[in-house]
């Protein structure tokens, strides 16, 4: 059994990989969306953004002691709704 400090971090790293993924997907998505249409400078900016992320990602998940239980679960619906969000997003920035 965790104790409360050990459910507020455990708390706090579900919530953290479920924003970056989120912004993950979002940034990617908006990206192939963007690129599609030709924009330059928005498909470099979505790029460096990706990349910038990734970097964190990856930092985040090898300092996580336990990436199998909830952290799994958010990082994974944190990239489906991330997809959804950049359609939102698009729909309204590109006036489709």
């Amino acid at each position: 059994m965790l104790s409360k400090a050990g459910r507020k971090s455990r708390l706090k790293s579900v919530i953290i990989l479920f924003v970056v993924q989120l912004v993950q997907y979002c940034i990617v998505s908006i990206g192939y969306i963007v690129m599609n249409r030709g924009l330059y400078v928005a498909t470099f900016v979505a790029d460096t953004v990706y990349g910038l992320n990734s970097f964190f990602i990856v930092k985040k998940i090898v300092n996580t002691e336990d990436t199998l239980g909830w952290e799994a679960g958010a990082y994974t619906l944190g990239g489906s709704i991330g997809s959804l969000l950049a359609i939102f997003l698009t729909k309204h920035w590109l006036h489709q």
